[in-house]
Parts: C-alpha cells; sequence; structure tokens
C-alpha cells in the first residue's frame, strides 16, 4: 500500500493548445521525468452517487474510489489481471492537501462485477470510465502532467459507451501547497476545480 499526501492545482484547456504549453514548461526548463502513458480509471460511487455530489459542491473532506491500469480496456472482460495491472485508489481532498491512497489489486474482474465496500461510501459500483494520455515533466519540485485525448465512457453492461472531449488538464503537484501555488502561478495558468469523475458523470448521465 502506498500513500501521498500533496498539494495538486489544476488547469483546464484545450488539445489544441498542447504544443503551446509544452513550449512555455520546455522554456522554463522543465525537464520530462516519464514516458507518455495511457491511463484508464473507473470511478465507483455508491446508489446515492454521493462521491459526485460532494465533488460538485466542492465538500471537503471528499472521497473518489477508483481502479486504474496503464493499458487500454475495451470492455469489463479485459479487466483481467493476466493481462493488465490494477491498482485500487482512493482519493482524499482536504483542506490544504489531496491524499492518495493506493494499492495493488489482484482480483479486479470481480470487484467490478460484486462492488466494494468503503468505510465512507458504503456499497459502490463501477460507474464511469475516464481514458487519456498522460505527459509528465519535473519543474523545480513540482510533478507537471498533462492529460489529453479524454474519452468518458458510461459502463453498460459489459461494454462501455464512449464519448470524447477536447479538454486538455495541465496539473501541478508538490509537498508544498506554498511552492506548487507558486510556480503554477509563474506559468500564467488560471487555478479551476475539476474532476474527472464529475466531468465524466455529468456527460454521460445527466
Amino acid at each position: 500500500m502506498r500513500k501521498v499526501k500533496r498539494s495538486e492545482i489544476k488547469h483546464l484547456s484545450e488539445k489544441k493548445n498542447y504544443k503551446s504549453i509544452v513550449k512555455l514548461l520546455k522554456g522554463l526548463n522543465a525537464i520530462t521525468v516519464y514516458p507518455t502513458r495511457l491511463i484508464s480509471s473507473i470511478y465507483f460511487d455508491n446508489k446515492n452517487y454521493d462521491s459526485f455530489i460532494d465533488s460538485e459542491e466542492g465538500l471537503v473532506p471528499r472521497k473518489k474510489v477508483r481502479l486504474r491500469t496503464y493499458n487500454k480496456i475495451n470492455s469489463i472482460k479485459d479487466c483481467d489481471i493476466k493481462k493488465n495491472r490494477f491498482n485500487l485508489e482512493f482519493k482524499i481532498a482536504k483542506e490544504d492537501y489531496d491524499e492518495k491512497i493506493s494499492k495493488l489489486y489482484n482480483d479486479p474482474y470481480r470487484l467490478l462485477k460484486n462492488g466494494i465496500i468503503d468505510n465512507d461510501l458504503g456499497h459502490c459500483m463501477p460507474i464511469v470510465k475516464v481514458t487519456y494520455f498522460r505527459d509528465y515533466y519535473y519543474f523545480k519540485g513540482s510533478i507537471v502532467t498533462l492529460d489529453y485525448d479524454l474519452v468518458y465512457s458510461k459502463i453498460l453492461f459489459d461494454q462501455f459507451s464512449n464519448l470524447n472531449s477536447e479538454n486538455m488538464v495541465v496539473e501541478f503537484k508538490n509537498k508544498s501547497k506554498y511552492i506548487n501555488k507558486k510556480l503554477f502561478e509563474r506559468c500564467g495558468f488560471k487555478s479551476i476545480r475539476f474532476s474527472k469523475y464529475s466531468i465524466a458523470y455529468s456527460k454521460t448521465y445527466l
């Protein structure tokens, strides 16, 4: 099990601005630290959709539960530990920082069929999937990620109903809230409260 506490600040842009944002970061001597990854996250919620509502209202603390893999999954049947490596993640947004707890999960297919019992949210079932590409940069102590080619998917039985998005999300992550904010502002970005789960639910269910 891995636990991380850090400040996270997000800026919402569009895919057409990708090259200009990369140019800006490299002009400030940000360096690439990992290869581009394809990420697939399946989000869970209870029957009252409390995780979605808390996110929309900006309540703290609030929690998201997701199953993540660094591979493309076209159906629930692809959620086989023999094919893909999965992490079960609990992300808790608090007043001054975000906390993420993650652990390798050995039976994702069963989890997607039966759901998960969470101490705060109760019985949660898979609701939506979000797939995107992520670039990683290091900028004076902050990890900067660029998420693009986002696809929001509603879960229908064993299949996914997909909806493409032109949005791109820039995120700064640092253990120091003060340093993270200063570096973020230095790039001229505007902060926004943005949740991939909330957007996915809004676009595919509402």
